[in-house]
């Protein structure tokens, strides 16, 4: 395994799937803690064996929260004089009288002394054993905004901001959760400080294990490659191959099932900010099951799921650069951490500035057909919206409200262009506006390529048979704007995953040229159903009586869909009116 840079959260010390199974501990209970009371703790600062330093109450933070409380104490020894309370200390046991009292959990930036707040181990204990299955939540992007690709523009900010936020500690203090990061490009670094996931740094990999015992270090590793992200900290106890840790939550998340490593303390560099251990991870060695404000439970051995991510970006050359990832598997962090890997890619081929990309999306999903997708972007932010779009699909896949969907694999292919290709239709002219049912319609559309001279287009469509007189609206334009306008008109959200997945397919790209033909609207939409083209003695049949409370009027229907490829990607939505009259009856034939 090559070197990989890492962040330390509050924990170091050491795991080993060998390693013998501890006892229980006997507990020192926190209605016994009083100011003055001298302890020890044990945490690693170089190597991989745990070391003493030295404990002394100034008091109990009571009801931090309800029912939360927390030992406030002064730590001395291995150079905590110099360095204050380390990052990668996190979960390091304290013991008086050789029971054990609690971990620490945090620490206060900045401050001249080395004080720490530490969990109580009641609390710790009252951790559940792992139930249940991983906690969902409401995808922060619809359908319909997908369709219509409308997204905020933090949303890569907003999946991550759960990683940087541990629960538990933070009203009282500093968490002392860090994250190590190893092989990032710049670009990737930059968006992880700003997120607050960068601090310390992991200095490589050990190969082999550690003894995972109280006091030894032990990370959550969330992305392993050819690039890794973890969160490490260190084990407060051990009972037979059952684990607590960290004395603080790493997300909050509840059930779990995140890969269990071990960690070797390379050295600690001080900080006048917060000081942060250097650390090589080693390999996994079983599961953190349960995520909880008091800290983290987990097991050795088994293996936690991980979802391949594998990126190929084509270069001029005729090669491509390859990225291969395994990624933590939870709904709520599996798609930024996606997301993370997607602009590593970028910056690690060269294109992260590039202004003109074609990308491809491949999610294979558990128990159905694979989901293919593809999109061009254009512009100065290309890269960063096609993350985005990355982003929102495998976000909306997860959480999605109508079925559980589990993403067993992802595989990107990007191909990037050397020049912006963007062409705005300007312009649309039918050969005329006055038609009738079943006829033949030419209209030219005007475009506009970046620093090309006009090009124009010529589409052709036959109206349907039919048609009922009247005005109906025509929309001309790239294939995204289009099914916006077709999603607006026909507002039928799916009842089921099967027809959310099918229209996600069905989806047009911007290199598409699309037109939309929509008739007046007397139907109907329901959830799974759409129905255009009522007749008035049915519609009326549909009304508060026999209807559903969740209908809703059309104010038109599409009747004409139609979509052909671009030399590149368009911008650009043109509407314009067409007028249908009846056919004529000449000598008892039907004529136009």
């Amino acid at each position: 395994m090559r070197p990989r840079l890492l962040f330390a959260l509050l924990g170091a010390a050491a795991l080993s799937v060998a390693a013998a199974g501890a006892s229980e501990t006997a507990i020192f209970p926190l209605s016994e803690v009083r100011p003055g009371l001298a302890g020890y703790g044990l945490s690693v600062f170089s190597g991989i064996e745990p070391q003493r330093f030295e404990v002394e109450v100034v008091g109990v933070l009571q009801r931090v929260s309800p029912g939360t409380s927390y030992v406030l104490a002064r730590l001395s020894g291995q150079g905590l004089e110099r360095t204050g309370v380390i990052a990668g200390m996190s979960g390091s046991p304290v013991y008086f009288d050789g029971r054990l009292a609690g971990a620490v959990a945090f620490a206060y930036q900045f401050a001249k002394e080395a004080v720490a707040g530490i969990t109580p181990i009641e609390a710790m204990r009252a951790i559940p054993p792992p139930a249940g299955s991983a906690t969902a939540a409401a995808a922060p992007v619809a359908l319909a905004d997908l369709v219509a690709q409308r997204w905020p523009a933090d949303l890569l900010e907003r999946m991550l901001a759960p990683l940087a936020a541990p629960a538990g500690s933070a009203a009282a203090g500093r968490p002392g959760l860090l994250w190590a990061a190893s092989g990032w490009p710049a670009l990737v670094r930059g968006r992880l400080e700003a997120a607050g996931l960068a601090a310390g740094e992991l200095a490589g990999v050990r190969e082999d294990g550690v003894a995972l015992v109280p006091g030894a270090a032990a990370a959550a590793l969330l992305v392993d490659g050819d690039f890794q992200l973890a969160a490490t900290g260190t084990i407060t106890a051990r009972d037979g191959d059952e684990l607590l840790a960290f004395g603080h939550g790493l997300f909050g998340l509840g059930p779990v099932a995140l890969p269990l490593a071990g960690a070797e303390i390379v050295t600690v560099v001080a900080s006048q900010a917060s000081s942060f251990k250097l650390a090589n991870v080693g390999p996994v060695a079983g599961v953190w099951d349960r995520d909880q404000a008091a800290g983290v439970r987990g097991r050795i051995g088994g293996a936690a799921p991980q979802m391949p991510v594998e990126i190929a970006v084509e270069s001029a050359g005729g090669g491509a650069t390859r990225i291969a990832l395994r990624i933590a598997e939870h709904p709520r962090l599996t798609p930024a951490l996606a997301a993370l890997g997607l602009l590593g890619a970028f910056d690690r081929a060269g294109i992260a500035a590039a202004q003109s990309l074609d990308l491809e999306l491949r999610f294979r999903l558990a128990g159905a057909p694979p989901l293919t997708l593809r999109q061009s972007f254009d512009g100065p932010g290309a890269t960063n919206e096609a993350m985005l779009w990355q982003l929102a699909l495998q976000t909306y896949l997860t959480l999605n409200p109508l079925a559980p969907v589990r993403i067993e694999a992802l595989e990107v292919g990007v191909r990037p262009h050397p020049e912006p290709r963007l062409a705005t239709v300007v312009a649309t002219r039918p050969e005329r506006t006055v038609v009738r049912p079943g006829e033949r319609l030419a209209i030219d559309v005007a475009l506009a390529p970046h620093r090309r001279p006009g090009e124009r287009r010529r589409l052709e469509l036959t109206l349907p048979a039919g048609l009922p007189p009247g005005r109906y609206p025509l929309w001309v334009g790239d294939g995204v704007s289009v099914d916006a306008v077709r999603l607006t008109l026909e507002p039928a959200d799916p009842l089921r995953f099967e027809a959310a997945r099918a229209l996600l397919a069905g989806l047009a790209g911007r290199d598409e040229l699309a037109l939309l033909l929509a008739a007046p609207g007397r139907g109907v939409a329901a959830p799974g159903e759409t129905l255009p083209r009522l007749p008035g003695t049915i519609q009326s049949l549909r009304g508060p009586v026999a209807g559903r409370a969740d209908e809703k009027g059309l104010r038109a229907g599409v009747v004409l869909h139609q979509r052909e490829p671009a030399a590149g990607p368009l911008s650009g939505l043109v509407r314009l009116e067409l007028e249908v009259r009846p056919t004529r009856s000449v000598s008892g034939k039907e004529r136009s």
